[in-house]
């Protein structure tokens, strides 16, 4: 008799145990998640028609919702030429507020103007690599989407909290979630590199961001130039900071010693060509971050890159090498973007300077800022002169940097360009 009753006990429990460990299907996360999840439409004001399109995902029961700085940017710089907009996957429309904003980590905070029935919530936990995620978005226009992929952890080589996912990310999906098998966000969809590599801006940003936004429902709308200017005086502020006190790692190229990166955001490579048909051969060092902060369409800066070659000239005569420092001195390039909403024109000069028992000519080229004061592009260029038939010739851009930081960090740069030992 305990044998029947234990195996009508095993008939009833056992299938519901197997129905609980069941792992979750993308189907089931879909529908948990989609009428959280929004289309965010920027429209020119005048002819009420689409100018741009991205996502977003409502997190706070006050209409509050998370989506990229770059999605929104439009209406910040030109409230009157753009208004935004939302779209739910059930036809709820309606307007959208820019809240705030975190223009170095691309993440905004709007408002709508209707109540949401669904919001998610940020994850606490810590993922393995490996572990399963799910980005949602709208892209293409094409609707809105699931797309299942990977966590491969944070992203070594950014100066932000950024996450590399593993996945696909395609235009529209900007600014919309990838949650976990629990449906928890973990991160916003910000770029892609093609090829199932995609980055999330980390939960934990959006998040704080949300929190310190919460005390301005209601409230007038925020002055947006004075607040990007502090934000990207402070984000430049922390980075050359941080790449000061670590200061430069020096490498030999040719017969000198080179500035070459000391901090994992600042990425080199190197790189060497024979010119033997002009007797003479160039060995190369190029340092640049992968970041870069979107202010505008039109205007995405870039904060360091720095480039050196060293010239070996010996077949050449004084007067050939001479003539060859002149055109590398000559062609050293500076950023190609028009003058014009956003940046002046550069005002350059050149000058002969002494460092390190080494002579170089050296041009100084400087650009402001229209919208934000006290922001600039520095480009640096030098060329060294002591020597007949070997030189180097180095380039250092810094992008959205302040006068004093741009003098600490060509100082700092120069002193470490010498003759090896």
């Amino acid at each position: 008799m305990l044998r029947i009753v234990i195996a009508i006990l095993g008939l009833i429990v056992w299938p519901s145990l197997a129905s609980a460990r069941a792992p979750v299907t993308t189907t089931d996360l879909f529908e948990r998640v989609k009428p959280a999840v929004i289309q965010v439409r920027i429209l020119n004001v005048q002819t009420n028609q689409q100018s741009s399109l991205g996502s977003g995902f409502f997190v706070s029961e006050l209409g509050l919702a998370v989506t990229n700085f770059h999605v929104i940017a439009d209406v910040v710089h030109h409230p009157e030429r753009y208004r935004a907009e939302y779209l739910g996957e059930s036809g709820a429309s309606g307007a959208l507020r820019v809240l705030n904003v975190d223009v170095p980590n691309d993440v905004a905070i709007v408002q709508a103007d209707t109540l949401p029935t669904k919001v998610l919530h940020f994850d606490d936990g810590e993922l393995r690599k490996g572990a399963a995620l799910f980005s949602v978005g709208n892209p293409r226009d094409l609707g809105l989407t699931i797309v299942e992929g990977s966590f491969s952890g944070l992203l070594q080589g950014s100066f932000y909290d950024r996450i590399h996912y593993t996945g696909s990310l395609n235009p529209g999906m900007s600014g919309g979630p990838t949650i976990n098998e629990n449906g928890l966000v973990i991160g916003v969809n910000v770029a892609t590199a093609g090829n199932q590599i995609g980055f999330l801006v980390a939960g934990h940003v959006a998040r704080a961001l949300l929190e310190r936004s919460l005390a301005l429902v209601g409230q007038p709308v925020q002055n947006f130039t004075n607040l990007v200017r502090e934000q990207l005086y402070q984000d430049q502020s922390e980075k050359f900071e941080r790449l000061l006190a670590d200061g430069f790692k020096s490498t030999p190229l040719g017969p000198f010693v080179v500035p070459s990166s000391s901090v994992p955001f600042l990425r080199c490579w190197g790189d060497e060509s024979s010119r033997a048909a002009e007797h003479y051969a160039v060995q190369t060092e190029d340092c640049t971050v992968d970041d870069s902060t979107y202010i505008a369409a039109d205007h995405q800066s870039t904060p360091i890159a720095f480039r050196h070659d060293y010239i070996d000239g010996k077949k050449l005569n004084r007067w050939a090498f001479s003539s060859l420092l002149e055109t590398y001195f000559a062609a050293t390039e500076v950023p190609r973007d028009r003058p014009g909403e956003h940046v002046t024109e550069f005002q350059c000069e050149t000058r002969f300077v002494e460092s390190n028992n080494l002579s170089f000519k050296v041009a100084i080229c400087l650009r402001a800022f229209k919208e934000y004061d006290g922001l600039y592009d520095f480009v640096f260029k030098g060329v060294t002169l002591n020597n007949n038939s070997q030189a180097v010739h180095t380039e250092l851009f810094l992008g959205g940097v302040s006068i004093e930081n741009a003098e600490r960090v060509m100082q700092r740069y120069l002193e470490a360009i010498k003759w090896a030992r």
